[in-house]
């Protein structure tokens, strides 16, 4: 397993966090962009996962923490506030939808 792919998962995994923080902080801000990019980043690791077995969940466990840390501070530093909850369940990240809702006019 190369460096690189190691590298780009847990890239994903960060971009995942830290859009969530900002999902779940910044309600009034929340876009379709935004949506885009969870669920982007969770089919970017997803398809990670198929490619190379080995970056299966426990490797991201291994590493969630330090990430997630990363991702707090990341955010923080977009947000221009401290976030309001540092740390993120494995439910919340992969299980939760983060859709907006449909307005018809």
């Amino acid at each position: 397993m190369s460096k690189k792919e190691n590298k780009a998962i847990l890239s994903h995994l960060k971009t995942l966090l830290l859009h969530i923080i900002k999902w779940n902080d910044q309600p009034k801000k929340r876009s379709r962009s935004w949506e885009k990019t969870i669920q982007r980043a969770k089919n970017d690791i997803k398809n990670s996962q198929k490619k190379k077995p080995s970056l299966n969940d426990n490797y991201l466990e291994q590493h969630w923490e330090e990430t997630q840390e990363k991702a707090v501070k990341a955010a923080e530093k977009e947000m221009d506030q401290k976030a309001t909850k540092t740390t993120l369940s494995w439910k919340e990240v992969f299980e939760t939808k983060y859709i907006l809702p449909v307005i018809i006019i």
